[in-house]
């Protein structure tokens, strides 16, 4: 049947762990990226790990209580995207891609930076964009989180 409500039709988080809902985000690479949330709770967001093509996440969303398909979603951008985080109020969501700017030569090693971009309420995003290179030089793979405390955002990159 239909994957519904806050935990995809899942029994709510208990004391032991239990493999969630393996069914819906069945991998063939056998693991992905940690599934991440918006704020908001109505959508979710995993990038399939290499051995699948071009890098790429995948996206579901609840709709009148039901959860869609999952759907390949590239934020526009060229290379793919993967590794997806919100901001704290769910209005930016930031990534990883291998994307080049034009004109720039391509990279040693994976190449992936941090990119943005605006997340509105009616599910549309706008033009992503490259974070400044302070944030992005120096890296050759990284994970990444968004933490929010008294207006500032702070991003934690290992490297």
């Amino acid at each position: 049947g239909p994957f519904r409500g806050p935990y995809l039709g899942q029994a709510p988080p208990g004391r032991s762990p239990v493999l969630f809902a393996p069914e819906f985000f069945l991998d063939p690479g056998e693991y992905h990226s940690p599934i991440v949330s918006s704020p908001d709770g109505t959508e979710a967001y995993w990038s399939p790990m290499p051995g699948h093509g071009r890098n790429t996440t995948l996206r579901t969303r609840m709709v009148d209580g039901v959860w869609t398909k999952p759907e390949h979603v590239d934020f526009a951008v060229e290379a793919g995207a993967t590794e997806v985080a919100y901001s704290p109020d769910g209005g930016m969501i930031y990534f990883l891609s291998t994307q080049q700017l034009e004109g720039e030569e391509p990279t040693e090693g994976p190449g992936e930076r941090i990119w943005f971009t605006t997340r509105d309420s009616d599910d549309t995003v706008g033009t992503p964009q490259l974070m400044p290179r302070a944030v992005t030089a120096h890296f050759t793979h990284r994970q990444f989180s968004v933490a929010g405390w008294a207006g500032y955002l702070f991003l934690d990159a290992l490297f």
